[in-house]
């Protein structure tokens, strides 16, 4: 961070940079441990351990301490700020001079100088302090005053450092003051100084129990916790004259590493919730800051840019800041776009016509260009955007429609062919040349790239006029690179199950019934002509749409739908679903009759076919009583043909008997009755009609003998 955006309040009373550098000069001059360092920073108001000190040999050509105070007036003059940054830093490193810095009278030389000038000076008064001049004098003339300045004041409590708590006490009443509603010191800018105080004044916060320490304890709690809006410190600091975004700032206090010892953990969710609410503060405000607070910004954004632990349900801080954070200023606009993307929430608060964001040209013409596209939406009215595209070109001296005919800002191009502030046809015959030839190739295609993704009553408009000029050749002349896709927002090609099947939606609501019949009519010849192998599936598709078919007649769909029946393109399932929507009540009954005695047909044909089957397979097995069983056993598991085979076996039970001479043998006899069983079982046979035949059966005891 900049020293000069930390303690601002010095700036114009103390030359900071010189103290710095003379500060740090005699402290490697005396070879100060890292102890003596750190005691002088927890000391010293005005030393900030980070600067980065400039050599005084390099910087001001003096070859050591001494020379400087002999010198330096003769060289770059002696405003008062440098006689103070020069004798405050001799003060504060008072104990660490030695003889051999200076030569001859030089130093007490420079003390004259000082005492010349310290007369109600407490800069010079507190600096002659700390060198040990006539100590008594100058310890009353900085107790005894009553100061209007906090800073001041806090200046010499910061000469008064050893004895803090007296003279703290001491203070008090004016501490009251010049830290609360009387504070004279704007708190952006000045973080090192509160840290300073508010590092002093901790310790004896266990000691103080009195209400008129509530604002000291309120300060403090900014060090070690998130001081969130609603909170008693919060209220606290509110009430004494402290904004929102002041009390942001300072909370800070808590992860600056080099302030405190044992502050919060920069990779804590405390520490990330402080900087989400400083930068939920600072974005939204209306005046800009100074070049240092956006160093202290953009360090801090860097620094916890990604959040280490999930905060407010988010990852990252740009995240944390939607919807939060409105940039209130041109200054917090153009260093933010430097850290985060234009396209995010933030940055949607600009608009052209606000003269407070006109410095935003200086964004530089990509950026300026990608902002203001952002910043037009469907939302606005024609006027509007016309409005802004005006005051857009006069500031910018390029032309926004210009740039938009070109492919890579189709959407912006769509919005301002919706929006009438691009004509379609206007802009398609300004681009052609004296021989009907395309002037700029990239704006054709912007045409064809918004016609192949929109048919939109200003894409119809288009094709009235083109389609009438050129016809439906006119595709290949001047949109070849679109020609496929052309009328893709009408017709879909839909692929699965191996195939391809067109799709149509062609009901618009901003076109009328003839104008439906117009759009129908340039897709037939647009298929016909430009692609004829897919004209049988364009004509399916349409037949298959809900709508397409009601611009045509009774007669015309019927003669599509014997065209497409009569050349094979349609299967079973397709054919089968449109003649329920183009057959006549009469045609549908007809074939449905037909269908039904071809079925009958067929099922006698089938029925035929099984009992010849069965018949067959009996006449080979008639023979043994055996071989009969096993026919009617192979199929016991179909019940109709069991059924017929048994009415076989049944009818034919006479003859076989007869021609075995009713004479049987054992076997034959066990195999006949097994068959008797089954015929009775499935009622092919009565038990009379089996006893019948039990009768007249003969025993062939000879043949079982042989056997």
């Amino acid at each position: 961070m900049s020293e000069n955006a930390r303690m601002l309040a010095f700036t114009e009373k103390v030359n900071l940079p010189l103290f710095g550098d003379v500060t740090h000069f005699i402290l490697e001059a005396a070879e100060a441990s890292h102890e003596q360092i750190n005691h002088l920073a927890r000391r010293c108001v005005l030393f900030d351990p980070e600067q980065e000190p400039g050599s005084i040999q390099g910087k001001y050509s003096f070859l050591y301490l001494g020379e400087m105070l002999e010198r330096y007036e003769e060289r770059c003059g002696m405003p008062l700020s440098d006689l103070r940054a020069i004798a405050l830093a001799l003060g504060f490193t008072n104990e660490l001079l030695t003889k051999e810095m200076f030569v001859g009278s030089q130093k007490r030389d420079f003390l004259e100088k000082i005492k010349k000038r310290a007369a109600g000076d407490i800069y010079l008064t507190g600096a002659l302090y700390l060198l040990g001049e006539d100590v008594p004098t100058q310890e009353t003339a900085l107790l005894g005053m009553e100061y209007t300045a906090t800073e001041d004041l806090i200046f010499v409590l910061s000469i008064f450092h050893g004895d803090f708590p007296s003279t703290f006490q001491h203070f008090k009443p004016q501490l009251l003051r010049l830290m609360g509603e009387g504070c004279t010191i704007p708190v952006l800018g000045n973080l090192l100084l509160f840290a300073w105080f508010v590092r002093q004044v901790n310790p004896l916060m266990k000691t103080m129990r009195t209400k008129d320490a509530a604002l000291f304890r309120a300060l403090c709690s900014l060090q070690n916790s998130f001081v969130r809006p609603g909170s008693h410190q919060h209220d606290v600091l509110l009430a004494e004259g402290y904004t929102p975004l002041e009390i942001a700032y300072l909370n800070v206090l808590a992860v600056h590493s080099q302030i405190f010892d044992g502050e919060i953990s920069a990779l804590s969710v405390v520490a990330e919730k402080i900087v989400v609410e400083l930068f939920r503060k600072a974005i939204p405000r209306e005046e800009p800051f100074s070049p240092g607070i956006y160093d202290q910004f953009t360090s801090l954004f860097c620094q916890f840019q990604q959040f280490h632990i999930k905060c407010y349900g988010v990852h990252t801080l740009p995240e944390a800041l939607e919807g939060h954070a409105k940039i209130g200023n041109a200054a917090t606009f153009m260093w933010l776009s430097k850290l985060m993307n234009q396209a995010s929430p933030p940055f949607r608060c600009f608009d052209i016509l606000d003269p407070k964001w006109n410095s935003l040209v200086g964004l530089g013409p990509e950026k300026c260009e990608s902002l203001f596209r952002q910043s037009l939406h469907d939302g606005m009215a024609s006027e509007e955007i016309k409005q802004r595209i005006a005051r857009y070109d006069a500031l910018t001296g390029a032309s926004y429609v210009a740039a938009c005919c070109n492919k890579y800002f189709s959407m912006s191009f769509h919005l301002l062919v919706e929006k009438d502030v691009i004509d379609l046809w206007e802009l398609f015959c300004s681009n052609l040349d004296e021989a009907g030839q395309a002037k700029d190739p990239q704006t054709m295609e912007c045409i064809g790239t918004y016609l192949k993704n929109h048919f939109s009553v200003w894409a119809f408009r288009f094709y009235e006029k083109f389609f009438a000029k050129y016809g439906i050749q006119g595709i290949d002349r001047f949109f070849s690179c679109n020609r496929t896709r052309i009328f893709s927002p009408l017709v879909e090609k839909r692929h699965g199950y191996g195939k391809a099947d067109l799709i149509i939606t062609l009901h618009r609501d901003f076109l009328s019934e003839k104008e439906h019949r117009q759009a129908l009519s340039w897709l037939q010849e647009y298929f016909f002509v430009a692609y004829p192998g897919d004209y049988m599936e364009f004509t399916k598709a349409v037949l298959f749409d809900k709508f397409a078919p009601t611009l045509l007649s009774v007669e015309e769909r019927r003669t599509l739908f014997d065209l497409l029946a009569e050349c094979g393109v349609l299967n079973a399932g397709e054919r089968d679903a449109l003649k329920k929507r183009y057959l006549t009540p009469e045609e549908l009954q007809a074939e449905s009759d037909a269908q039904a005695r071809k079925e009958r047909e067929q099922e006698q044909k089938r029925e035929a076919d099984r009992v010849q089957r069965i018949r067959e397979e009996y006449a080979v097995k008639l023979g043994s009583f055996k071989d009969v069983y096993r026919f009617l056993d192979g199929h016991r598991y179909h019940q109709k043909d069991l059924l017929t085979a048994c009415t076989f076996t049944a009818d034919g039970m006479d003859v076989q008997l007869k021609d075995a001479a009713y004479t049987l043998g054992c076997l034959e006899i066990g195999w006949f009755l097994k068959i008797c069983g089954v015929l009775a079982a499935q009622k092919a046979m009565t038990l009379e009609s089996i006893q019948k035949y039990v009768q007249l059966i003969k025993e062939d005891t000879e043949h079982d003998n042989q056997d």
